[in-house]
């Protein structure tokens, strides 16, 4: 708990065998949080990445002396030594496989008292380690091949570096020696990689960041000048560099250095667009989330004030219904009921028609089965086969062929297939409001509000049990009574049909008639016949 550290271990970018974002060493996390400066934050202990794919066996660190080398190899020790010990690993992300043994020639082990220099020393932990490395192994060296001359240093280093390649699990090495960069290229397996630790040529001083796919270059001199060496010996040795292939290579690798800055430089500006573009997206969504609540939250409103509307309609109905019964029935007390039934339809027809532009429908209530009406498809209502798309689009059946249609042009429909008046989603089956019946009219009507008619006691006959002579006798009786309503209901039933028949064949010789059908299924349907008038 004394210092931020993952707890993710096992999840890395995907195809690392050895994956460490952001990995810091916990020695000097702890210093920093220590320190008695009041500026020192832990923050500025400079983070590493690691990146081995599988199948690397050997990674070989270059770079400038103090430049960090030496605590990147003690980085990824420790953070696998706490891994196997359970600890939290101090990395943004963490994932490599299990080591048995974690194995380091680190340091000099010069000793006057043992007779070892420090090439002895080396050599003297390289052999415990070869003795105890295994498949499972982490082997982890500090300057390898140093100590002795460079050319046989590097052999020596080159032919180390290939033998653990092939025996241990992964090794890490750091050098000076120019030529274990080469192992990377001459090898066809893609056991090795190269890494480096930056140095900043501008500040002349190192980074500490480390660096994968490129090798370092020592900058020995850079840093004897910065150390405050003299000019004239500096100016010297590079006299002497002048002329060799390794100032070249320098060169080469200090211009990849910088097209990688760049790159990195690029990626990150990239980066930072991307996450722009997704914030503004997310934005956008909210906003386009908000206006479709606020669009529905209307629509609801809407339909609740029609729903008034039409509870208040209703009710005119039952007082207009209940003032026809008390002035009797004369033609005069009729057409004024007509009159007043006229005026509702139309004000509720005009309530209704300024609700289509933002449509009757929302894609969560039309479901598969419903009968809906499209206004460019006729007046017959038309049966959801597929419920809205994403893209708002709905799949209706017009007789025996599919059809997609927008959303917005889906119209409720009553049982007869007319458009109701409250322009709420109708459900299966549903029926026109008590007391409404809609007339569809003539051709001369067309475009015009449609006539509401209302089905009382004294428009409606009842002939049944009757013989077809009585049944006309009294259908004549009540058609002279009932003119002036403009419809009549006559209730036949449906029995053998020779009375329906005889009905409709003296309603067809009549000229006070203009049409007649048959009645709404709660009405009676085909058992009733409604007759309209001219």
């Amino acid at each position: 708990g004394l210092v931020q550290c993952s707890s993710s271990s096992g999840v890395s970018d995907e195809g690392y065998v050895v994956g460490l974002r952001g990995a810091r060493h916990p020695l000097l996390l702890w210093q920093k949080r220590d320190s008695s400066d009041p500026g020192s934050d832990i923050d500025e202990v400079i983070p590493s990445d690691y990146k081995l794919f599988s199948g690397t066996k050997c990674a070989i660190v270059t770079g400038p002396n103090t430049g960090g080398k030496t605590v990147c190899l003690k980085n990824l020790g420790i953070s696998v030594l706490m891994a196997r010990a359970g600890l939290f690993v101090c990395a943004e992300k963490a994932r490599f496989p299990f080591f048995d043994e974690v194995l380091a020639d680190i340091g000099d082990d010069q000793s006057i008292v043992q007779s070892l220099s420090t090439f002895s020393g080396h050599v003297q932990r390289l052999k415990r380690i070869l003795q105890s490395a295994t498949p499972k192994s982490l082997v982890l060296l500090d300057e390898v091949g140093s100590g002795t001359d460079p050319a046989e240093g590097s052999a020596l280093g080159m032919s180390l570096l290939q033998k653990l390649s092939n025996t241990v699990q992964l090794v890490m090495a750091t050098t000076h020696h120019g030529e274990l960069k080469t192992l990377k290229y001459a090898d066809d397996k893609g056991r090795f990689e190269n890494a480096s630790v930056q140095f900043d040529d501008e500040k002349m001083r190192p980074t500490y960041k480390l660096v994968w796919g490129i090798p370092g270059r020592s900058n020995a001199l850079s840093i004897a000048s910065r150390l405050g060496l003299s000019k004239e010996i500096i100016d010297g040795a590079e006299d002497y560099l002048s002329g060799s292939s390794n100032k070249d290579v320098n060169m080469i690798i200090a211009a990849l250095e910088k097209q990688r800055a760049e790159l990195e430089e690029l990626t990150k500006r990239v980066t930072e667009k991307e996450a722009e573009a997704e914030r503004a997206m997310k934005t956008w969504q909210e906003k386009v989330r908000i206006f479709e609540q606020e669009e529905k939250s209307e629509r609801r409103r809407i339909r609740a004030d029609l729903e008034k509307e039409f509870e208040a309609a209703k009710g005119e109905v039952r007082d207009v219904v209940r003032n026809m019964q008390k002035a009797g029935l004369s033609s005069k007390s009729a057409n004024s009921a007509r009159n007043q039934l006229v005026e509702m339809s139309e004000r509720l027809s005009k309530k209704a028609e300024g609700t289509k532009r933002n449509g009757f429908y929302e894609a969560d209530n039309v479901k598969e089965g419903d009968l809906v009406r499209v206004e460019r498809l006729g007046d017959s209502p038309v049966k959801v086969v597929e419920a809205p798309s994403p893209k708002g689009e709905v799949t209706v059946m017009l007789g025996q062929m599919k059809m997609k249609v927008k959303l917005e042009e889906l119209l409720p429909v009553t049982s007869n297939g007319t458009s109701s008046a409250t322009g709420g989603p109708p459900a299966r089956g549903s029926t026109a409001p008590a007391g409404f019946k809609r007339h569809r009219g003539s051709k001369k009507a067309a475009g015009k509000v449609s006539l509401v008619h209302v089905k009382t006691a004294s428009n409606t006959v009842d002939i049944r049990g009757k013989r077809v002579d009585e049944a006309l006798d009294s259908v004549r009786e009540a058609i002279n009574g009932a003119f002036g309503f403009g419809t009549m209901w006559i209730v036949h039933g449906h029995g053998t049909g020779a009375l329906r028949q005889s009905v409709r064949e003296m309603l067809k010789r009549s000229k006070l008639v203009q049409k007649f059908e048959d009645a709404e299924r709660l009405d009676g349907g085909s058992g009733a016949t409604v007759v309209h008038f001219k």
